[in-house]
């Protein structure tokens, strides 16, 4: 399960990365600045719910680790 979680958040941050990268290019070189805005603005919303998806994770498991009284690799 974890596996799955850590593999799709990587294929996000990937998707958001290329995202930014082509809304920026395309606000360079393009006549339409909406859709590029747009394009870029997407890419960082899903890096920030990714961000913010791996934030709260983590701090699950942080939590469950300090509840148990014993040290566990997360």
């Amino acid at each position: 399960m974890k596996s799955t979680i850590k593999k799709n958040a990587e294929a996000l941050i990937v998707l958001g990365v290329l995202l930014l990268v082509v809304g920026l290019v395309w606000m360079l070189f393009a006549d339409t600045m909406i859709v590029a805005v747009s394009v870029t603005a997407i890419g960082g919303a899903i890096l920030g719910l990714v961000g913010t998806v791996q934030a709260e994770l983590l701090d699950d498991a942080l939590t469950l680790t300090m509840e148990s009284g014993t040290p566990k690799a997360v």
